[in-house]
């Protein structure tokens, strides 16, 4: 047994007498070296890359508030928005991180669409940049839609801040030059005017001046006043008119007029008789919901015609149409 066992035994001894490796070899530790600068430098790209995404992420943010900003102001159905708005020219301004830059605004519509406007917004990083780093559009759709009658040449903001545009456009529903407005041509319309104060308003501007119907627009041997407006098929729309009786002359009832909207008669206006003065202003509304008169567009068509027994022709200082929110 013994003689069996020495050579297992002596086998057991050369093993355990073999070298052992120790460390690592030279090329191991280059090649683990160079797996750890990969690793650092892809993790190094990975944060430069998320750092960049955040960036861009923040500077995206602060360049909305500034076009968010530049947006509120617009009404998409002022009239001539796109001539009115277009900034063509580059503006210099500094963005709320400090950082400087410069835009131009144009804005345009859908010729399919009666009451939506498109604002484009374009950052450039110099004056003399011809390509924007960045451009931004918004769609906006009427608020409120507000024209000044017997104004002619400028905009005018009203206590409450909303923009009231002069009322010498003639109305269209051409596609691509859909716009609202009176019903008869602007030039030929007559303007009426007071330098007295109107009692009950906060907006002189607004009703000391006006137009008086000079057409005969609904075949009643009378002569009519009518404004058109625009909007979606498939909500209802506010109507406000009003007027102040400038004319000492005028008794009421003499400029009682029907206000006939879309066809149909709404109701009836006279400032004297429903104010019981002279010089003092009367606003009046209506609820009303567009109609399609064959172009696939919303139409409201407002028109003031004089009442039976009215011996004065139709006068308006301003009228608005507004979604109704009720």
């Amino acid at each position: 047994m013994q003689t069996l066992l020495r050579p297992l035994s002596h086998l057991n001894n050369r093993a355990n007498r073999m070298p052992q490796k120790v460390g690592f070899t030279l090329a191991e530790v280059i090649i683990a070296l160079a797996l750890f600068g990969f690793g650092v430098a892809a993790l190094t790209v990975g944060l430069q890359s998320t750092m960049r995404a955040i960036r861009l992420s923040i500077d995206r943010d602060i360049e909305a508030a500034f076009i968010n900003q530049q947006i509120a102001g617009l009404n998409p159905w002022e009239l001539t928005v796109e001539s009115a708005y277009d900034q063509p020219t580059k503006t210099a301004l500094t963005l709320n991180d400090g950082r400087s830059a410069y835009y131009s605004l144009l804005v345009d519509s859908d010729a399919a669409t009666a009451d939506i406007k498109r604002v484009n917004l374009y950052l450039y990083s110099s004056a003399t940049a011809t390509t924007p780093y960045r451009r931004y559009r918004r769609e906006i759709s009427p608020r409120q839609v507000s024209i000044d009658l017997g104004q002619t040449s400028s905009n005018y903001r009203d206590a409450l801040g909303n923009i009231w545009v002069p009322g010498n456009q003639l109305y269209s529903t051409t596609a691509g030059s859909r716009a609202p407005g009176v019903m008869t041509t602007p030039a030929s319309l007559t303007t009426y005017s007071t330098a007295s104060t109107i009692l009950l308003t906060n907006d002189q501007t607004l009703f000391q001046t006006g137009y008086e119907a000079v057409q005969d627009l609904d075949s009643d041997a009378d002569f009519d006043l009518g404004v058109t407006f625009l909007g979606s098929l498939n909500n209802s729309y506010v109507i406000q008119i009003g007027a102040a009786e400038i004319d000492a002359s005028t008794t009421a009832g003499a400029r009682k007029m029907d206000v006939i909207i879309n066809g149909t008669t709404m109701g009836t206006f006279d400032a004297l008789a429903e104010s019981g003065a002279l010089n003092t202003a009367v606003v009046k509304t209506f609820r009303v919901q567009p109609r399609d008169y064959g172009d696939g567009v919303g139409v409201i068509r407002v028109l003031l015609s004089p009442s039976t027994g009215a011996t004065k022709a139709a006068r308006l200082a301003m009228i608005s149409s507004a979604l109704d929110r009720n």
